[in-house]
């Protein structure tokens, strides 16, 4: 109607609506307060009623500078940002807090440096937004790729490292980097899901840096995970056995240490296992010995590989490479 309200006289920012749409969080101060230099004093998160009724201030908290609503509206995240001009402890640079929708329960969830409160505070953002029908074409009918978009949301970072992936609320998911859909997206047909991952050395995208997330295990209808020739580090996370759908995995060319986990034995439509040129220990575990006669297992030039190779898995897969290892093959058996 182009009607105007003063809802609240004060300074105010970071302003929130509610996600029912029937209140407003701020950070903020009635004018009438501030500090010696005249400069306002942020005392805390402040909520108005939409028609300028009930201001009330939900939680003092000094100096915060974002405030943001969880999606049920049931929580909301408050971000805090300070110096040493405010603080005496040098590592105290961020902090971020939950607290519920009236003020009580507040949690902290990080105190630590910018750059890691900026990756949380982005992940914060990121709640909700798979479902609003701009980063999911019509969320109502692919439920399963708004969860995949969840969680990639959720993994982005730490996949990423330093790199610079171009998963966000702002940008479509068809247009992220990497991802392999099926149908092919967009399509008619339905549901989509995200079906693999293509990160090589020769596809152009930024070079990950960061480590395999345990919640890769989530992405369940991957088919295809190919993230060679990159700077992965830590170790290969045991939840990858939970992708039953799983036809090649290709970690190959990166800094991956550890055992090879044995819940990758849970993956019985694997054919191709690439763990080549890694930083891997140990031995073969005789669990992918139960996989398939089609299997073809390479663990070539991962040094720190020791032991003879079970025979549950030398005379069960079609092939296994294990030059540039200290693997030998079970007794009676010779490498070719």
């Amino acid at each position: 109607s182009g009607e105007q309200r003063v809802a609240a006289n004060l300074v105010a920012t970071s302003i929130a609506w509610s996600p029912d749409g029937s209140e407003i969080r701020f950070v903020g101060v009635p004018e009438s307060m501030e500090s010696d230099d005249g400069a306002p004093v942020y005392a805390g998160i402040f909520s108005v009623g939409i028609d300028g009724t009930d201001m009330r201030i939900i939680a003092e908290i000094e100096w915060p500078s974002l405030v943001s609503w969880s999606p049920d509206g049931s929580r909301v995240a408050v971000r805090i940002m300070l110096n040493t001009i405010f603080s005496s402890d040098p590592d105290f640079g961020v902090v971020l807090y939950t607290l519920s929708s009236n003020g009580s329960d507040k949690r902290i969830l990080v105190r630590s440096t910018p750059n890691v409160q900026l990756a949380v505070e982005s992940e914060w953002k990121n709640v909700g937004v798979c479902s609003d029908g701009y980063v999911v074409s019509d969320p109502q009918d692919n439920p399963g790729l708004v969860r995949d978009c969840e969680v990639l949301l959720r993994i982005r970072d730490a996949l990423a490292g330093d790199a610079a992936l171009n998963w966000s609320f702002d940008v479509p998911i068809a247009e992220w980097q990497g991802l392999v859909f099926h149908p092919s997206y967009p399509s008619t047909s339905f549901p989509l899901r995200v079906r693999g991952l293509n990160y090589q050395d020769f596809t152009g995208y930024p070079r990950l840096t960061g480590i395999l997330p345990a919640e890769l295990g989530d992405l369940e209808e991957l088919e295809v995970v190919f993230i060679t020739h990159q700077s992965l580090a830590g170790e290969i996370p045991s939840e990858l056995g939970n992708l039953s759908n799983l036809r090649a995995l290709d970690l190959s060319n990166n800094g991956l240490a550890g055992e090879i986990p044995s819940e990758l034995g849970n993956l019985r439509n694997l054919r191709g296992l690439v763990l080549s040129n890694n930083d891997l220990m140990g031995n073969i575990p005789l669990e992918l010995g139960g996989i398939s006669k089609y299997l073809d297992i390479y663990v070539d030039g991962n040094s720190g590989l020791t032991g003879r190779v079970p025979s549950e898995v030398w005379h069960s897969v079609n092939s296994i490479h294990i030059q540039g290892t200290s693997l030998m093959p079970p007794m009676g058996e010779s490498v070719y």
